[in-house]
């Protein structure tokens, strides 16, 4: 079975989901709910790091400390919090992947962590004292001055060998335990040198979806006119305004440029950039733009017209036009204007 693994990504608050809409309406391809984002690979101590750690920039240090982050990783993110379950309580930071995945995340991360360690070892190692907390630190320091005491760390070693082929296999049983062959995620990949993320897939595609700034901006504002369902219970525009830092233009406008410094915008056969207002006003073709793109036959566009609506969505274009701050708005246009330049924003 040829998986294909698809991503849907941006920089935040730029209509993503609505790609996501129109692959959901398709039963061969199981797309995760468009509030769950699978950030195993990107997130600091996550597979990124690990790869690099093992395999890049090898070295006894770096190879311990990452796998024991990986590990803490995993510990955090697999459980839900429950009232009854304390510790759970404790150790869980609520991205439940056990559960948001609907497999036994834990236990195949684990057997994933155990395959790739050569081997381990009691040692004096100091390393690791330097990440703990002050403490911890003292309490190391009063058993040694009292009683010579020096505990031994459980050192872990990999090689790193077959490092690819191993991650590969354990997120297909992540990703792929669905009886389907595609599936769709959210921010998964990242559009800063998305290409490290194709290392750990076969077949790797990624849809990064771009918006008017000034639309990201003035929406966290006001909020959007139509929100997605999935969105409305959750505070989302409180999120998108703290993340994208639009509480102040200044610092708003700062990290949209830093961001987009560090994208292409080039389109490859495992790359697609859109335009959030091209999907909308042009929709019958960007659906077929997009099944060709993931070589899939996207043919039923009536139908997938009509259960994402994106009339809707006009709703959200052009909507700083009537804020009440043109000079915000003007600053953003300015200050991003190669952006707005190479996506024709007027």
């Amino acid at each position: 079975m040829n998986n294909k693994i698809i991503d849907i990504s941006g920089i935040g608050h730029s209509g993503k989901t609505i790609v996501n809409d129109i692959l959901k309406h398709d039963e061969r391809i199981h797309v995760h709910p468009s509030l769950f984002e699978f950030n195993l690979l990107r997130v600091y101590g996550g597979l990124i790091n690990l790869r690099s750690n093992l395999v890049d920039n090898w070295s006894p240090i770096r190879c311990d400390m990452a796998i024991n982050q990986f590990k803490h990783l995993i510990k955090t993110i697999s459980p839900s919090a429950k009232i009854t379950n304390l510790r759970s309580m404790l150790v869980s930071n609520g991205w439940n992947y056990n559960e948001m995945l609907e497999c036994d995340f834990e236990n195949i991360s684990n057997q994933y962590i155990d395959s790739i360690i050569d081997f381990n070892a009691k040692s004096i190692w100091p390393f690791p004292e330097i990440y703990q907390n002050a403490f911890i630190r003292f309490l190391r320091k009063i058993n040694y001055r009292l009683f010579k005491y020096k505990k031994k760390h459980n050192l872990l070693f990999s090689s790193g060998s077959n490092f690819d082929a191993i991650t590969k296999l354990y997120l297909e049983k992540v990703l792929f335990n669905h009886g389907k062959n595609i599936v769709c995620t959210n921010n998964m990949f990242e559009p800063y040198n998305p290409g490290k993320y194709f290392n750990f897939f076969d077949n790797p595609f990624l849809i990064l979806v771009w918006r008017d700034p000034r639309d990201i901006y003035v929406s966290t504002k006001v909020g959007d006119i139509h929100m997605p369902s999935d969105e409305k219970n959750y505070g989302i525009t409180k999120l998108h305004k703290s993340f994208t830092l639009s509480d102040n233009v200044n610092n708003f406008v700062k990290r949209q440029r830093i961001l987009l410094s560090q994208c292409s915008f080039e389109n490859t056969n495992r790359i697609l950039n859109l335009k959030f207002e091209d999907i909308v006003y042009n929709f019958e073709n960007s659906v077929k733009e997009i099944g060709d793109f993931l070589k899939i036959d996207l043919d039923d566009v009536d139908n997938i017209r009509k259960k994402v609506n994106p009339e809707n969505s006009k709703k959200n274009i052009g909507i700083w036009k009537n804020y009440q701050n043109q000079d915000e708005t003007d600053f953003i246009k300015t200050e991003l204007n190669d952006y707005m330049s190479k996506f024709g924003y007027k």
